[in-house]
């Protein structure tokens, strides 16, 4: 079936000591891999460039085990199933899951999720719909328990978790506030991704006073749910303005 097609992979060779460099990376070319029983061959489509990323490339264990030098650079990636040894995943049906930056994945099936086109653009299912979307709906509503009325605050707001946030927020009858790290940034918080406010962290002298003003303008006597993207200083500021 695969005949003389080729897979490219991009190669973890080494760990960056800061930035990322192109030398920490080889791009690859193998045969393309048969399934055998049980299998699927995938062929990805889209791959998922992830802020997580940079934490796997640590020589250390953070949420999850680091990519070993030597294997294909991990991520998230939707493809079509180009051959099904597995009765349950049907060859040409869509499918995301942790297949790596290359162009052709074997799996068991375990991990894949089905992706249906008609309800979304396929790469909708890499953002809003996956692992971004996911992390917003769940921080949002089963940990901050968020209910119409409150005053919602999302730090890194036009971030990708963060946008999403502050839009589940609205669309469910919530007050959304976003801090962001520019004026620019500020405009597509509350332009684009419909929040009530957005305040830049960055230019303000007194973070938390900035907070209260701005709850203060939308009639709140303060927050209820804070949407904790990044600590720090700006995780303080949110804490002293908490109901």
């Amino acid at each position: 079936m695969t005949g003389a097609a080729l897979n490219r992979r991009l190669i973890l060779k080494s760990r960056p000591k800061t930035l990322i460099e192109d030398e920490n990376f080889a791009l690859e070319t193998a045969p393309v891999p048969e399934p055998g029983p049980g299998q699927v061959l995938i062929r990805n489509l889209l791959v998922s460039i992830d802020p997580g990323m940079r934490g796997w490339l640590r020589a250390h264990r953070t949420y999850t085990d680091p990519v070993a030098l030597g294997d294909v650079m991990r991520a998230i990636t939707l493809g079509q199933v180009a051959v099904s040894n597995h009765p349950d995943v049907a060859a040409g049906s869509f499918v995301v899951g942790w297949n790596g930056i290359q162009d052709y994945a074997l799996s068991n099936g375990s991990g894949l999720d089905p992706v249906d086109p008609a309800v979304a653009p396929l790469d909708a299912w890499l953002g809003p719909l996956g692992m971004t979307g996911t992390t917003a709906y769940i921080g949002l509503f089963d940990i901050g328990r968020a209910k119409a009325g409150d005053v919602v605050l999302v730090s890194a707001a036009s971030g990708a978790v963060g946008q999403i946030a502050g839009q589940l927020a609205k669309l469910s009858g919530c007050t959304a506030i976003g801090l962001a790290g520019s004026d620019e940034k500020c405009a597509l918080v509350t332009g684009t991704f419909g929040f009530d406010h957005a305040i830049n962290y960055k230019t303000a002298p007194d973070l938390p006073a900035a907070i209260r003003e701005a709850c203060k303008k939308l009639g709140a006597p303060g927050i209820d749910v804070y949407f904790d993207n990044v600590g720090g200083e700006i995780l303080d500021a949110a804490l002293a303005c908490i109901n």
